[in-house]
């Protein structure tokens, strides 16, 4: 049976609070700057990401609809395919005549 990611934690955690010669690692203070600044730029372009997405969604809704509007307009009676076309009453003979 193979290992699982519970077991490796509990190893990781206990070899950690077992062994004394294990220290904090020290970053150096420019090194954490830069890192921070990239971490910031990037939460900044995951933000603007999920705004482009979102508008792109809201304008492409507006035009579904407004293409939908446009066809239901447009579309006479008897292309439809749910409502048949309005008889009035004639037969196939009277309207050949």
């Amino acid at each position: 049976m193979g290992k699982t990611d519970a077991e490796d934690v509990a190893v990781i955690a206990n070899q950690a609070r077992m062994r004394v010669d294990l220290r904090e690692p020290l970053l150096e203070d420019t090194l954490l700057a830069e890192l921070r600044m990239l971490t910031a730029h990037r939460a900044g372009l995951a933000a603007d990401h999920t705004r482009t997405i979102d508008r792109l969604r809201v304008r492409l809704r507006g035009f579904i609809r407004a293409l939908e509007r446009r066809t239901r307009l447009h579309q006479p009676r008897a292309a439809c395919a749910h409502q048949p076309a309005p008889d009035n009453g004639r037969s196939d003979r009277s309207r050949a005549r």
